[in-house]
């Protein structure tokens, strides 16, 4: 552990609160997983401890997350903490990757374990990450939203709208630094000594402020689009067309600025009606990129969120399960449970989804429950006669009518009634 002033005995360190785990987890993490992958992004997995240094290196991650790390070992020279966010190691490896193979694009996302200090407690939750690395055009945001749109969609969560805005380019940001300075020395207000500090390098700090001057100030300041470039108006008006085109709800929402996020294409989704705290919110982490290895600009377009935030923000009424499973096994019996395992194989390798409750539930009454609770069509029964007669009873689960077939014809049988 990281080394702490020594307390009196009656204080008590900051608790680590474990989000409870939902009981829908699994069919959540399956659509997730599914949604992402039929987009082409490669899962990634990720060291359970970080290097503290990888944090130190950026000052906007210095500044984000300050002391407030649990350190887990510390040796010589690297301390090991469990880490807020697991952006800068995604960021690091790919940069990595570039150094060796040259430029090139890769689409990843993974989904792991953070520790965030809020509200004087540790809280742990399960985040999501989306990232298109090695690109940074409108058609590359256009497809991360489209993404992260299907993931809502596929999870049940249907009124969601996605708040964009552009926050320009460098030279962008240039003019809109003189323009900010113009009308602060009109006397439209004082920014807080933090915000002072960084103006200079970041002219958008203030609208991400939770100083109260600041937030009172920012709402009489012109938005950052209004001195956008020809480039950067032209790169937003493309992400806008491709997104209508996709009928996905968003709203222009010039003052919309993210943590991390500095240059280019921001987004954030959140409910359609405004209750409640933002879903999710991405965009162009390249800035962050630089701040973490120092040379060049790497492009990178990004979303997080957490797992637990998308199972919140999802109405009860509307989750949806996972695929539907089409045959249930319900065999009978040491010897037909044999056979049912080599079956329930055989029909997945044959395109159809199977399911079984062998272990929990070997009765026949309680496995054709479980059945009838996942709403399967088929129930292959198999019991100690079957077994031997290398046959098997196929039941009609929403007429009860039941027939033998020969085991060799049974998925051929079962394609038939399912039209496959």
């Amino acid at each position: 552990m990281q080394k702490k002033k020594k307390k009196p005995e009656t204080q008590r360190t900051s608790p680590i609160v474990a989000v409870a785990p939902h009981p829908q987890a699994d069919v959540f993490v399956d659509n997730i997983v599914r949604v992402i992958g039929n987009f082409g992004f490669q899962q990634i997995l990720l060291p359970a401890v970080e290097e503290r240094q990888i944090f130190e290196k950026s000052p906007t991650l210095s500044r984000l997350y300050g002391e407030n790390f649990l350190g887990v070992h510390k040796p010589a020279e690297t301390e090991m903490i469990l880490a807020p966010t697991k952006l800068p190691t995604i960021i690091s490896r790919y940069v990595r990757n570039v150094k060796s193979m040259g430029p090139h694009v890769s689409k990843w996302f993974y989904m792991s374990p953070v520790l965030r200090f809020e509200n004087d407690k540790y809280v742990s939750a399960h985040e999501l990450g989306l990232y298109v690395l090695g690109e940074d055009s409108p058609l590359g945001t256009a497809q991360l939203i489209n993404t992260t749109a299907e993931i809502f969609r596929a999870l049940g969560t249907i009124q969601f709208v996605v708040q964009i805005n552009s926050l320009g380019c460098v030279s962008c940001q240039e003019d809109y630094t003189d323009l900010l300075s113009s009308h602060l020395a009109m006397g439209a207000g004082r920014l807080c000594s933090d915000c002072e500090v960084d103006f200079e390098k970041n002219p958008l700090v203030m609208w991400s402020c939770v100083n109260a001057n600041c937030r009172t100030l920012v709402e009489t300041l012109p938005p950052v689009i209004d001195s956008l470039d020809d480039s950067c108006k032209s790169n937003l008006t493309r992400v806008l067309e491709s997104i209508d085109e996709l009928n996905i709800p968003y709203t222009l929402t010039p003052a919309l600025v993210p943590q991390f996020l500095r240059h280019q294409i921001v987004f954030q989704i959140s409910p359609a009606d405004n209750s409640g705290n933002p879903i999710g919110y991405g965009g162009n982490f390249s800035e962050l990129a630089l701040e973490l290895d120092g040379n060049e600009p790497t492009p990178i377009l990004g979303m997080l969120t957490t797992f637990e935030k998308l199972v919140s923000a999802v109405p009860e009424e509307h989750r949806r399960q996972g695929p539907k499973i089409e045959v249930f096994m319900v065999p009978l019996g040491s010897v037909a449970t044999r056979k049912a395992l080599a079956l329930h194989r055989d029909l997945q390798h044959s395109g159809i989804l199977a399911a079984e409750a062998m272990l929990t539930s070997p009765s026949i009454r309680n496995q054709l429950k479980v059945a009838a609770e996942k709403k399967c069509e088929i129930a292959l029964i198999i019991g100690q006669k079957e077994a031997i007669d290398e046959t098997v009873i196929l039941r009609d689960m929403r007429s009860g009518m039941q027939e033998i077939f020969a085991a060799d014809r049974i998925i051929d049988e079962v394609k038939k009634r399912l039209g496959k």
